[in-house]
């Protein structure tokens, strides 16, 4: 059963008990708002910096060596967008103590070269070492450049980005390519110490530990500070019902075409529950109206689905389409988006997208990462627990489709053409 343990005001430990797995599984995530391009972006350095070790593991061989000595532990950092939230994850793997030889606690020995990094990271009376911040301002263009590489992400991006301009959710959680050699490395280390100490922390261990050993350890690392509390996601602005179109031409051979839609939904409403089930009957999965009719009975598209922007009130279909069907395609995925708010939805349809979000809330179990993840996004949300959303989506019927449906706008039309289709 699940624990929650406060370590520091702001800062709390969540305990995720399980013996699935040899291995425990523990995340360290940093919550902050997205806020402006440069503090975006400085946000996003950081964990690529941190990772280049502490004082007492000052290189890669040093924290190689200590993750191997901890039964080849790993390590990892990443950051996310949640809503208007960035945040930073910080996560380690290691064998549980169950499995090791005597007297030895890999998990404890990993968390703590882990809060190495968070809190005493290799830097000089001026800052963090300009040889390593110099290193990760590339590797941080590289993966800001790297979203144009997959044209699919490439286009939702673009079509959030335009649905939300002049909003916080248009940011790029790993920030803006033009900021990153504006970062010195002065900057950059006072940034650090501000959010170190103020912002909201999450503590996920998941898998088997010495919760009373892990909670002590935590406690001599984060000390008492004035932090602050969730980032809120401000509602998505409407255009007063006009549709507004976009076209970008790259050197592409297959199309792209993304629908954003306001849903007038919020995150923490009861809800949301059906309209989950809803996007899931629309465009969830290989059930879907949108697979069934726009790829496979007409041809339409390569691939054709929705997701929901949760925290930000927003849906988005993403298709990949011949240049000559973008017309086609749009008007009938109008067409089946309209079939759901009318109510035009059979039980075989309902019962199949129930039973799809629930696998997949299921399988959560599988992925530690994954459940991590999943419960941040609920703590910046509803709050709820899986056995929540299990019970939710169940009593979900199809006068709740029919009615959450109904009330969702089509706002934004982006399309991704090349040369071909002059």
């Amino acid at each position: 059963m699940s624990e929650m343990i406060q370590i520091t005001p702001g800062v709390t430990l969540h305990v995720l008990p399980g013996d699935k797995f040899k291995t425990t599984s523990i995340g360290v995530y940093f919550c902050r708002p997205l806020d402006n391009k440069p503090n975006v972006t400085r946000a996003a350095l950081i964990p690529l910096v941190l990772r280049r070790g502490s004082k007492k593991y000052p290189s890669a061989r040093a924290i190689a060596t200590a993750l191997e000595e901890y039964y080849g532990a790993a390590l990892g950092v990443s950051v996310l967008k949640r809503g208007e939230a960035q945040v930073l994850r910080f996560g380690v793997k290691a064998l549980s103590k169950q499995f090791a030889l005597e007297g030895d606690d890999p998990v404890i020995g990993a968390l703590s070269l882990l809060l190495d990094m968070l809190f005493d990271p290799v830097a000089d009376e001026k800052g963090f070492l300009e040889e390593n911040v110099a290193i990760e301002k590339e590797d941080l263009k590289d993966d800001i450049k790297s979203i144009i590489n997959d044209k699919r992400e490439y286009a939702l991006f673009r079509c959030k980005e335009l649905m939300c301009e002049g909003e916080s959710f248009a940011l790029s959680e790993s920030g803006d390519y033009d900021e990153v050699d504006k970062i010195s490395r002065e900057d950059l280390y006072s940034f650090y110490q501000d959010l170190i100490g103020s912002a909201p922390v999450d503590i996920f261990i998941c898998g088997q530990a010495d919760v009373q050993e892990v909670t002590k350890l935590l406690k001599s690392y984060f000390k008492p500070s004035c932090r602050q509390g969730y980032p809120k996601t401000s509602p998505s602005r409407t255009t007063g019902g006009t549709i507004r179109r976009f076209s970008e031409e790259m050197d592409v051979n297959q199309g792209k075409l993304c629908i954003g839609f306001r849903t007038h939904t919020e995150a923490d409403s009861e809800d949301y529950y059906a309209l989950m089930v809803a996007n899931e009957i629309f465009g969830g999965g290989v059930s879907s109206k949108l697979f069934n009719n726009v790829r496979e009975k007409l041809s339409l598209a390569y691939y054709a689905s929705s997701r929901l922007e949760k925290l930000k009130g927003l849906m988005f279909v993403s298709s990949g389409v011949e240049f000559k069907n973008f017309e086609k395609a749009y008007d009938e995925i109008v067409v089946q988006f309209q079939e759901v708010q009318k109510g035009n939805v059979e039980r075989e349809e309902l019962e199949n997208a129930k039973r799809a979000l629930k696998n997949a809330l299921l399988s959560l179990d599988d992925s530690p990462r994954q459940l991590q993840d999943f419960m941040v996004s609920n703590l910046l949300s509803s709050g709820a627990d899986v056995k929540t959303y299990l019970e939710k989506i169940e009593a979900v019927t199809q006068d709740d489709v029919k009615r959450v449906f109904a009330r969702i706008e089509i706002d934004t039309v982006y399309q991704l053409t090349g040369p071909a289709a002059k």
